[in-house]
C-alpha cells in the first residue's frame, strides 16, 4: 500500500511542479507582452509570443492589449514568425521535449518545421524513457 501512495505523491508533485512552472512562464510572458503593447511596439509582441511557443493570436485577441489597427497586425505578425522561428530550432525543440514539453503543433509552417518536430519527439522520448527507468528502479520489488 505505501509503494501506491509513494507513487501516487511523486506523481501529484510532477503534475504540481509542471502546472507551477506553466503558470510562471505564463505570467512572465504576459507582463512583458503587455509592456509592449502599451508602448505600441506589436513586432516585438509578435517576437514574445512566437519565442514562448504561443499560438498566433487572433486581431480579437491582440485588441485585449489595447487598440490595434490593421497596420499593426502585419507588426504583430512579422514579429511573430521571428520569434516562432527561434523558439523552432531544432536543438531547442529537442530540449523542450527532453524537458517533457509536448509539442502542440507551433512549429508545423517554420523553415525548420519537420526536422524541429523530430528533435523535438525525439527529446520527448528520451524524457518518457527516463521517466519509465525512474519509476522501474524506485518500484520494482512491487512487480
Amino acid at each position: 500500500m505505501s509503494i501506491i501512495k509513494n507513487l501516487r505523491e511523486a506523481i501529484v508533485r510532477i503534475i504540481l511542479g509542471t502546472l507551477v512552472g506553466y503558470m510562471l512562464f505564463g505570467c512572465t510572458a504576459f507582463s512583458e507582452q503587455s509592456q509592449f503593447a502599451q508602448k505600441n511596439e506589436w513586432y516585438e509582441v509578435g517576437v514574445v509570443d512566437g519565442k514562448n511557443g504561443h499560438y498566433q493570436r487572433s486581431e480579437t485577441e491582440l485588441d485585449e492589449f489595447g487598440t490595434l489597427d490593421n497596420m499593426a497586425y502585419d507588426q504583430y505578425k512579422q514579429g511573430y514568425s521571428v520569434g516562432v522561428e527561434e523558439f523552432c530550432r531544432p536543438e531547442k525543440t529537442y530540449e523542450y521535449g527532453e524537458r517533457g514539453i509536448r509539442y502542440k503543433g507551433q512549429c508545423v509552417s517554420t523553415s525548420q518545421g519537420d526536422i524541429a518536430i523530430e528533435k523535438w519527439q525525439e527529446g520527448y522520448d528520451a524524457y518518457m524513457l527516463e521517466i519509465t527507468s525512474v519509476y522501474i528502479d524506485e518500484y520494482s520489488d512491487f512487480f
